[in-house]
């Protein structure tokens, strides 16, 4: 078994791609590398031409390279496509992974639970579970193939498990999107990850699922508009600001919010989603703020607009909480 992943819109390593090019190998073309690795044993390339024709063949031959490469090198970039190691060489590959995990490289853990999650879930959720742990923190995308890597695992459990295992991996998965989310500081990334966060946390039924869609729609106006233009920016910040809320950082939140009032578009299309999520959460000023920034911005365009932010902000003022 092998578990494929894309960590955003991925370029393919130098070693992923000749994993690839082993997967389309004939049987002869195999022959022949078989035959240079007895005098090259410890070739990279030959190696990973091997496992990728082994694996598509599911050959037995295929754990001889696995643990090979998991020996001499576990951090290779395979794209998530680590093969499995079969029933009877699972406690050895486990083995070798543990080992290559003592050098706390985040890599070598996501190489470990694409390898080992379908043989061994509950040694792979231990990699899952000690990489989060590892200082400096992994990237975001770690987080990311990680999330992607359980989501085949919440699909099996839902075959073949109980109910409350499902329900658990399946909020495994949203938290994992969640962190990965925290940490992403690249905006096209970012909003990438918003998609399959959303829906991992509308399987499980997770509170964070509302936000995140509300996000997830600011991302996609930040994106039609152009995320240089003004009333792009805005919708990133709105986005942005939802999803601090998400991970219960409001403080963040309401530093979006402002920045969303530093990009105010005049064509109508200010939004007071975020605004209206931080209200209950004490942003009373910023929030303040932003109405009365909106409610100027309309007194010329729109009166009746206008006149009617002016009440909710008076509203909010005396400590209500209007029904905008």
């Amino acid at each position: 078994m092998s578990n494929s992943y894309p960590l955003y819109p991925a370029v393919e390593s130098l070693h992923y791609r000749i994993y690839l090019r082993g997967t389309d190998l004939t049987a002869d073309e195999a022959a022949d590398v078989q035959r240079k690795l007895a005098s090259h044993p410890h070739d990279i390339e030959t190696r990973l031409l091997l496992l990728g024709f082994s694996a598509r063949a599911r050959s037995t031959t295929t754990d001889e390279h696995l643990l090979w490469l998991i020996e001499h090198h576990p951090h290779l970039d395979l794209g998530g496509s680590w093969p499995a190691p079969s029933l009877e060489m699972t406690s050895q590959a486990r083995s070798l992974w543990a080992r290559a995990m003592e050098g706390g490289a985040p890599d070598v853990f996501l190489n470990a639970t694409a390898s080992m999650i379908g043989a061994d879930p509950t040694f792979a959720e231990s990699a899952l579970t000690q990489g989060r742990r590892l200082q400096p923190p992994p990237p975001a995308s770690w987080f990311a193939g990680m999330a992607k890597l359980f989501e085949f695992r919440v699909v099996a459990e839902s075959q073949q498990g109980s109910a409350e295992e499902h329900a658990r991996l399946a909020n495994l998965v949203a938290e994992t999107y969640l962190e990965a989310l925290r940490l992403e500081r690249d905006d096209a990334r970012r909003l990438y990850l918003l998609w399959p966060a959303r829906q991992a946390a509308k399987a499980a039924e997770h509170p964070a699922h509302r936000l995140l869609q509300r996000a997830d729609g600011e991302g996609n106006r930040a994106r039609k508009a152009g995320l240089e233009t003004v009333s792009g920016r805005h919708a990133l910040h709105t986005a942005y600001g939802l999803l601090a809320i998400a991970t219960g950082d409001s403080a963040t939140a309401a530093a979006e919010l402002e920045l969303a009032l530093r990009s105010l578009p005049t064509d109508g299309s200010a939004s007071l989603l975020l605004a209206k999520e931080l209200l209950p959460l004490g942003a009373k000023k910023v929030v303040l703020d932003y109405l009365s920034r909106l409610s100027a911005q309309a007194d010329a365009a729109s009166p009746e607009d206008a006149a009617r932010m002016k009440g909710w902000a008076s509203m909010i003022s005396r400590g209500q909480t209007p029904e905008w």
